[in-house]
């Protein structure tokens, strides 16, 4: 992948996450149950997950997925301990983020993995996504 493949691929996640923002509270409005939707959404993810998982094995390598995989994952592990660590009160809420962010940044440096203003972005993009998914309810 191209720098501007990435940069579209990032572009277009950072959108969709603010298309997702501004549609749920809109579907709440019009009395539709977006918590449903998106647990369609998270099935799709899981099944296209388990996809890629069985179809890996027979693709050629390619350094820039694999990276990129350690970041998704990094994240996922980043957002969930934070929100454990807020759930036991022994992180303040506003600080999660922050938190995850460190967290994917410290373990890519451990894995002599260069954190590049575009990986930046990525991350930043990849942690709203988690927390999106999440599913937090609003009070």
């Amino acid at each position: 992948m191209n720098r501007m493949e990435i940069l579209f691929l990032i572009v277009s996640f950072i959108i969709l996450v603010i298309i997702a923002l501004i549609a749920i509270p809109a579907l709440r409005k019009r009395g539709i149950d977006p918590d449903v939707i998106l647990q369609r959404i998270a099935d799709t993810s899981e099944s296209l997950k388990a996809t890629v998982a069985i179809v890996q094995p027979f693709l050629p390598e390619n350094v820039a997925l694999t990276k990129l995989d350690a970041v998704f994952e990094l994240v996922e592990k980043g957002v969930w301990s934070a929100e454990q660590l807020c759930y036991i009160e022994k992180l303040p809420p506003e600080e999660r983020k922050e938190y995850a962010y460190k967290y994917v940044t410290e373990s890519l440096n451990m894995l002599d993995i260069p954190v590049t203003p575009e990986m930046e972005a990525v991350i930043n993009g990849a942690i709203e996504a988690e927390v999106l998914s999440l599913g937090h309810k609003s009070k």
